[in-house]
This record gives C-alpha cells, structure tokens and sequence, in this order.
C-alpha cells in the first residue's frame, strides 16, 4: 500500500460510497474532492463534503494510517488548520486539531475492489522503463491523446523556467535573453554552458553596432570564446586577433575570455566543432539582430526555419579548427540542427513570452512551430515506437520524451492518464 494509491483512489472515487461515515458515525457526502495539490501542505484543496448535517469547504489530508498524521507533525502546522476530511487506509488512532475537536476521518479498508491494488502494483513494481509496456496496447486511445497532450504543454512550462531565469539576470531584457538562450543551444548539450557564457561576456548590444561586417562579430565572438589567445596559426586568425585587440579595448572585454580549454571536442562529428559553431553563430547574428522579434512575430514556419539556415564566411568551407586546412565543405546549419534550435529555442521563448504577457496567441504559435516540425528520432522514441506509440510531428515525439522522463522513469503511473486507465478499465 502506498499513499500515492490511496490519492489515485480519492481523486477519482474509486471506492465504495454506500453509507459512507466518518469513524464517529457521522454521514458522508462528497460533492468534490478538491484539487490535487503538488506542493507543501494538504494534499487536496478546495474540496466540498457534507459531514452529518453540515457542508463543508476546505483541505483534505490522506494517509495510509491515521496516526501519520501526528508522526508528520501536522497538528503543528498552521497550513493543516483548514482540514475538514482525513481519508485513510487504516484508523489506528483518533486525531484532533488544535482546538481539540475530533478532525473527521473515514477508513478506506474494506471499500477498495482488491484488483485496483493488484493492478497498481503491477505497474509500480514493473521492472520495464516504461512500466505499461506490456499493457500500452489496450490503452484507451483517448486516454494517450489526453496524456499527450498535457505532456507536451508541461514539457513546455519546464523549458520556459530557462527563460524567466535568463530573463531576471537580464533585468527583463527580451532581446538579450532571446541571444543567451539561442547561444546555450548552439551548443547542442555538449557545448551550451561555455557558449552560453560566451553570450554573456559578449553582450548583443555589442554585436549590433557592426552588423555589416561579419569579421568583427567573428572576432569579438572567438576572442571572447578563447580561441585568439595564442599565436597566430595563418593570416585569418592574425587578422581576426588584430580586430579582437581593438574591440576588447573598445568594449572593455579584456578578463571576459573563456578558457579555450572550456569547449569539448570529444564524442563530436567535426561539423559539431566549436569553432564552426561559433562561425555559424557569428554570421546568423549578422544576418539577423533583431532575433527577439524574428521568433514573436513570423507568419511562416518555413520562412523561419529558412531564416536560421545561415552559412559561415568563406574560410569555414575549408576549415574546422584554425590554421588547419581541410576539404572544402559547406558548413551551413542542416536542416536537424535549425528544428533543434527551434525546439529548444523559439518555442519555450514563445511560451514564457505567452505567460509573461497573458497573450494565448505566442502559446499558439509555439504550438504551430511543433506541429509543424518532423518527430524526432532518439533512444526515447525508438523505445516507444517499438511498442506501437509513433509520433507524426515534434509536438507528439516532445511528448513521448516528457512523458518516459518525468513519469515513466518516476514511476508517477498514478498521475498517468494511460497509467490511471489501465488501473481503472476506463
């Protein structure tokens, strides 16, 4: 028995009601449960009972035994005043609030159909990463959809946390965050902490004032990044330190290099180097500035994702490191690269932009660039697409990886939609 159980059982009524009472004999009617509540205090709020002759509104508790409620100290916590309903498996001790009154409890034991739990368990001690793997199948297709669709809206709200934090170290500038959180993500995971750093001590407001001539922003960029730190390694990179030295002394941005040491190599194809990167970096902020305004107000996802396949100044066709010649290539970003960057980039800014202002239509938006988007392919999806469980778009695979990270692995099947009508054949 977990107390997970017993809140799936309450939430969704999934016991006995026929002359329920409290266990001092009081009637119990239940006009609403009340809200699940995920944070500190009781764990639903805003419920409606009527306890004998009288109607209550408030907080209910629910424990496995009766007298969890004192080992928790509740009867010491304020936030626990407002309990009008203790639901437990097991009675094992009379609880009163801080006035002394009784606080009104009913017992659960004997009012749950003993398949419910043999069902719950099954899924929680699954030995499977998805624990319904076996079961998916008989899902109820509604139930998925449902659970897709909260998934991929929570995934979204988590990404958005990035931005209000990027957002509150930049006093509310939209425009700089835009650059942070687009400078993080050209670092595909391996890289985003020193490019993210590199956007920092590199301000936008910098960048701006020579839009126009690419080779200024690409000195500023690999100065700041740590790669002009050394002796030159042929005319391009003497050229791109001799521009650095004035632009360092100009913007006071001597101090600010990363270490070179920072930037990871290891484990990525050469395309992925963080000089080509920061090439790529360099000619998409010359290219487009204003990148706050690019994301927030587009007409055609095509002719955004168009907008982000830049390629680098000449001397990146021929090389991957500096002073280091190699076969000419075109180093534009491919198509995977730019719907990464809008996944992780112009959507969670269009969703905190969306709460910031109250404004559905940016959440619209977000919701359009996914739709819009091919699914993508990794270990999470393959897994699920083994168990029949496709996805025609990124705002379907975006769910499949929210919902195998933040409640499969968890195990919160009980907070599943599939999981929960699996339990209950619904």
């Amino acid at each position: 028995m977990k107390e997970s159980f017993l809140h799936f059982i309450w939430q969704f009524q999934q016991f006995d009601k026929s002359k329920l009472r409290t266990t001092d004999g009081e009637l119990v009617e239940i006009f609403s449960t009340g809200n699940h509540n995920t944070d500190a205090g009781p764990d639903f709020k805003n419920a409606k009972i009527r306890i004998g002759k009288i109607v209550w509104h408030g907080q209910v508790e629910i424990h496995i035994s009766s007298s969890y409620w004192t080992l928790h100290g509740h009867q010491n916590d304020r936030a626990y005043d407002n309990v009008v309903l203790h639901v437990v498996w097991e009675n094992d001790q009379k609880i009163y609030n801080k006035d002394v009154k009784l606080i009104p409890t009913i017992e659960l034991k004997g009012r749950i159909e003993p398949e419910l739990l043999t069902k719950c368990n099954q899924l929680l001690n699954s030995p499977e990463l998805i624990p319904c793997s076996s079961q998916i199948i008989d899902a109820n297709k509604m139930n998925v959809f449902s659970m897709q669709q909260q998934a991929t809206i929570e995934r979204l709200k988590i990404k958005s946390e990035v931005v209000f934090e990027l957002l509150k170290r930049n006093k509310m500038d939209w425009e700089e965050t835009t650059y942070q959180l687009l400078a993080k993500n050209f670092g595909f995971k391996i890289n985003s902490e020193p490019f993210l750093r590199l956007a920092q001590n590199a301000p936008l407001k910098y960048l701006k004032k020579h839009v126009g001539n690419l080779l200024q922003i690409e000195a500023m960029l690999f100065g700041v990044a740590g790669f002009l730190d050394q002796s030159p390694k042929d005319d391009y990179h003497s050229i791109l330190m001799n521009e650095y030295a004035f632009l360092a002394k100009k913007y006071s941005l001597e101090g600010n290099e990363i270490p070179e040491s920072s930037w990871k190599h290891l484990r990525l194809r050469p395309g992925n180097f963080p000089a080509v990167r920061i090439s790529q970096f360099a000619a998409l902020i010359n290219q487009n500035p204003h990148l706050f305004d690019s994301f927030t107000n587009f007409d055609d996802v095509k002719i955004l994702k168009k907008s982000l396949r830049i390629k680098p100044s000449n001397y990146w066709e021929t090389h991957y490191h500096f002073g280091k010649e190699s076969k000419r290539q075109l180093k534009g970003m491919g198509l995977n690269s730019v719907e990464n960057l809008l996944i992780n980039t112009t959507v969670p800014l269009l969703v905190a932009y969306s709460q910031h202002l109250d404004e559905p239509k940016y959440m619209d938006q977000a919701l359009l660039i996914l739709e819009n988007l091919k699914p993508e392919s990794n270990y999470i999806t393959n897994k699920w697409q083994e168990l029949g469980l496709s996805s025609v778009n990124a705002f379907e695979s975006q769910a499949l990886i929210e919902m195998y990270n933040n409640y499969c692995l968890k195990k919160r099947c009980l907070s599943c939609k599939i999981g929960v009508g699996l339990i209950s054949n619904k």
